[in-house]
């Protein structure tokens, strides 16, 4: 497969990246957010004040964003403006999404969950190896992590 470089509008490091259906976004270091329609011409969308984007997932018309502070941000205006939730977790790492749920992870174990489009967040573990990503497929979310750890639901 070819692979051509691209600008992407910043200098900053970028830690994932989405397609929404209609556009990829792109997020990281200094709340940095980028999109682009073709993957080709991207454009910056108002960055959030956190010092790192690590994961990004969208559903239901939702964007939401892990944090390196812990905070979880959900965008319901394609990522123009952005709500903060504090986890209380040291670290977050990824996001997925999955018949209707959000699910995050991050350090000591951190599970979160929404199933209201992040509005509402609910700690379903809370200690234990540090989760670093998380995927949804066959009705299953499946987080893995430091030393092996590999969580599944249900």
């Amino acid at each position: 497969m070819t692979w051509t470089a691209r600008t992407s509008g910043t200098t900053k490091t970028l830690e994932a990246v989405l397609h929404d259906g209609a556009r990829f976004v792109a997020v990281g270091d200094d709340g940095t957010i980028v999109a682009s329609a073709d993957g080709a011409n991207w454009t910056a969308l108002p960055s959030v004040n956190v010092p790192s984007l690590q994961g990004v997932a969208y559903g239901a018309g939702v964007l939401v964003a892990a944090a390196s502070n812990g905070e979880v941000l959900v965008s319901n205006d394609g990522g123009g403006t952005w709500s903060a939730w504090d986890s209380g977790a040291s670290w977050l790492y990824d996001v997925a999404y999955g018949d209707g749920i959000f699910v995050v992870v991050g350090a000591d174990g951190t599970v979160l969950t929404s199933n209201d489009g992040g509005a509402r967040w609910t700690r379903r573990s809370f200690g234990g190896e540090t989760l670093r990503s998380v995927a949804y497929g066959n009705g299953r979310f499946v987080a893995v992590g430091m030393n092996g750890r590999l969580l599944t639901s249900p």
